[in-house]
C-alpha cells in the first residue's frame, strides 16, 4: 500500500524501556494537474495521444537547434559535419542561415554575389574548411557553360566540392589561411621576406648603387634576408665615383669583410639564443664556447685583410676617408696649391643655388624644432658671442685687407715708374 496513506510509524521508549508505536499523521500528495484532463479519456484517445507524443520524441531525435536563427528545425536542414568532435552529425547552423551570410543577404531580403570575405564567413560558422584550391575550382565550375552544370553561385559550388571525401574530418581550423606559406630558395623576394617598408626602400637603393659602381651584383647568391643588411654594409665602403673602385683586389676584399660580418651577426644571433635558454646552459656552455672561438677567428681574419688591403681608417693608404666625395677633391687641389681651387670653391659655396638650398634646410630645421622662449635665449647669447667673435676676426682681415691694398698700390706705382724711366 501507499506509504503516505498508511502514514509513518515511528519507535520510541517510554520510561520502563518499553518500545512504544506512534503513528504519524499521514500527507495526501495533490493530484497531478493533468489528472483532471485524463479523467473520463477513453482508451482510443489516450492512444492517439500517445502516438502523438512518440511522433514528436522521434522529431526531435531527428532535428537539431540553430545557433543563428534559434530555430529546431529537421537535421534534413543542415550540411553533415564530418567533425570527429561533433556528435550531433549536423554543422552548427542551417543551410538557410549558412547562404545568407555567403550571399550577403541585405535587410531587403536581396541576395548579392559571394564574396571571398562572405564565404569565408558562412564556413567559420559552419566549421568547414576553406581551401584556395576548392575556391578558385568553384570559380571555374560557376562560369563554365560547357559542362551543364553550372551552379547559381560560386557558393552553391563551393558547398558542393567541400563535401567531398578529401576533405572529410577537416575544420574552419584546417583553412589555408592558417597556414604558414612554405617559399622555396627560387621563389624567396624581399617583398616575402622583409616586412618593413622602409628597409625594403633602402635596400632597392643600395643595391641598385652597388650594381652601379661594381657593373655586378655581388651578393646574387646569397640569402634574400641577408641582402638588406649586406649591401647597407657595402655601400659604406665603396666610393660614389665608379673609377673609384678599379681596384679589383679592394674591392673583393671589402665584399669577403662585409659577408664576414654578416657571419658574425647570425653567430651572435645563435649564441643570444643559448644563453636564453638558462635551463639548459650547462648544456649550452660547451657550444657557446665554440661559437664564441669562431667568431674570434673569423674577426681576425677580416682585420687582416682590411690591414692588408687598407680598408680600415687606422691602416688606410689614403690620407683620408672620401678621398673621391667633392670635398676629398677640392681639398687634394688645396694640397697641389691650385688657387683657382680657392676661387672655385668660394663661388660654389656662395652661389646662388647653393644658398636657395641652405636657406630651405635652414628654415625646414627651424620649422621642424620648433624652438621656446628658453631656447631662443641661449640662440641669442650665442649668437651674440659669436658676432663679437667673427667681428674681431672680420676686423683683423679687413685691416690686413687695407695694408696690402696700399702695398699693391704702390707697386703698382714703382712699376709704372720704372717703365716710363725706360
Amino acid at each position: 500500500m501507499d506509504g503516505d496513506l498508511l502514514g509513518t510509524i515511528k519507535l520510541n521508549l517510554d520510561e520502563n524501556g518499553t518500545v512504544v508505536k506512534t503513528r504519524k499523521k499521514p500527507v495526501r500528495k495533490p493530484k497531478p494537474e493533468y489528472d483532471e484532463e485524463l479523467k473520463g479519456i477513453t482508451l482510443a484517445a489516450a492512444k492517439k495521444m500517445i502516438m502523438d507524443q512518440r511522433k514528436k520524441l522521434l522529431r526531435f531525435n531527428n532535428g537539431a537547434s540553430c545557433i543563428l536563427c534559434d530555430t529546431y528545425k529537421d537535421k534534413s536542414d543542415f550540411y553533415v559535419s564530418t567533425d570527429p568532435m561533433n556528435k550531433s552529425g549536423v554543422c552548427p547552423i542551417c543551410k538557410e542561415c549558412a547562404r545568407k551570410l555567403a550571399l550577403r543577404v541585405d535587410k531587403n531580403g536581396e541576395e548579392h554575389e559571394p564574396t571571398k570575405e562572405s564565404v569565408q564567413l558562412a564556413l567559420k560558422y559552419l566549421n568547414k574548411p576553406y581551401i584556395e584550391a576548392v575556391w578558385n575550382s568553384s570559380i571555374q565550375e560557376y562560369q563554365s557553360l560547357i559542362s551543364g552544370r553550372v551552379k547559381a553561385n560560386v557558393w552553391n559550388a563551393y558547398i558542393r566540392q567541400i563535401a567531398m571525401i578529401n576533405y572529410i574530418g577537416m575544420t574552419y581550423f584546417d583553412s589555408d589561411i592558417f597556414k604558414t606559406p612554405v617559399i622555396y630558395d627560387d621563389e624567396k623576394t624581399i617583398e616575402n621576406q622583409v616586412d618593413n617598408k622602409d628597409v625594403r626602400e633602402a635596400y632597392e637603393q643600395n643595391k641598385e648603387d652597388a650594381i652601379r659602381l661594381l657593373g655586378y651584383d655581388p651578393f646574387e647568391k646569397e640569402a634574400v634576408v641577408d641582402q638588406p643588411f649586406l649591401y647597407a654594409n657595402l655601400i659604406g665602403y665603396l666610393d660614389a665615383s665608379s673609377e673609384a673602385n678599379e681596384d679589383r683586389m679592394r674591392v673583393s676584399s671589402i665584399i669577403e669583410i662585409v659577408k664576414g660580418f654578416n657571419h658574425i651577426e647570425k653567430l651572435n644571433d645563435i649564441i643570444a639564443k643559448l644563453l636564453a635558454d638558462t635551463t639548459n646552459m650547462g648544456q649550452n656552455i660547451s657550444t657557446v664556447r665554440a661559437l664564441e672561438a669562431t667568431k674570434t677567428n673569423i674577426t681576425t681574419s677580416l682585420l687582416n685583410l682590411a690591414k692588408d688591403n687598407g680598408i680600415s681608417l687606422k691602416h688606410s693608404v689614403n690620407g683620408s676617408k672620401g678621398e673621391n666625395t667633392w670635398t676629398g677633391r677640392v681639398r687634394k687641389m688645396k694640397e697641389m696649391n691650385l688657387r683657382d681651387a680657392e676661387m672655385n670653391l668660394y663661388d660654389t659655396e656662395y652661389s646662388a643655388g647653393l644658398r636657395q638650398v641652405a636657406d630651405s634646410s635652414n628654415a625646414s630645421i627651424i620649422k621642424q624644432i620648433r624652438l621656446d622662449e628658453n631656447d631662443y635665449n641661449d640662440m641669442i647669447i650665442q649668437q651674440r658671442e659669436l658676432i663679437n667673435k667673427y667681428k674681431k676676426i672680420a676686423d683683423d682681415y679687413e685691416e690686413k685687407a687695407r695694408i696690402l691694398l696700399r702695398e699693391n698700390t704702390d707697386l703698382k706705382s714703382r712699376i709704372k715708374e720704372l717703365e716710363n724711366g725706360n
